[in-house]
């Protein structure tokens, strides 16, 4: 993450103001990685309704990418809501 900083031209500060500013709201922490090749920002918004947005800032222009309701995928891509129950409720696991 730290060798992705030094590549960033737009500090996290700036990226949240482009974020907040295509989606009113509520920033969070934003989370510099690679999308696609490209570096960016992603900047989970939470919007005055309570529903959360997830907005990608371009890290050399600040330019908004992409933004799209929150799926729940953690920085690490993995989208643990996908595996549970559609209705949102957990189920306790069971030795079979």
């Amino acid at each position: 993450a730290q060798a992705l900083a030094g590549l960033a031209t737009v500090t996290p500060d700036q990226a949240v103001a482009a974020a907040t500013a295509a989606e009113p709201g509520t920033a969070g922490a934003p989370h510099l990685g690679d999308e696609d090749g490209s570096l960016v920002y992603e900047i989970v918004v939470t919007r005055a309704d309570g529903s959360a947005v997830e907005v990608k800032v371009d890290a050399g222009n600040a330019a908004v990418l992409a933004s799209e309701p929150d799926d729940g995928e953690d920085a690490g891509g993995e989208n643990e809501a996908a595996e549970g129950p559609e209705n949102g409720e957990q189920q306790p696991e069971t030795d079979d």
